[in-house]
């Protein structure tokens, strides 16, 4: 709760000039880094019976395929996008400007469907 007691001075915990977090960001490697360090690392694994060595990159992805196969609807969206790109979201807008009178902006770029 962000004012369990209703008293108005919890609605700014900090005073003006201080900062939330002194301290920083956490020194250390990032997430990121963290990912791309371990992405080639290999890992042997049994695939259809058979011993394979897999990079733990490849690994995730035959584990995604396998989800995907198995009915997990973000694998096969993750998937779908990956290999065919997310679709485009059209946006439009409507309204009137003083200077231009009534006008209609498309967010995609294109004039018209």
């Amino acid at each position: 709760m962000a004012n369990p007691k209703g008293n108005p001075k919890n609605l700014k915990p900090f005073k003006k000039g201080q900062s939330g977090n002194p301290g920083g960001q956490g020194k250390g490697p990032s997430l990121t880094s963290l990912l791309k360090q371990f992405k080639d690392t290999k890992k042997r694994v049994k695939v259809d019976g058979k011993q394979k060595i897999l990079t733990y990159g490849e690994l995730l992805v035959l584990k995604m395929w396998e989800q995907a196969i198995k009915g997990n609807t973000k694998s096969q969206e993750y998937i779908c996008d990956r290999l065919d790109g997310k679709p485009i979201a059209k946006h439009e807008l409507e309204g009137k400007l003083e200077a231009l009178g009534n006008i209609k902006v498309y967010l995609d770029g294109k004039d018209s469907e």
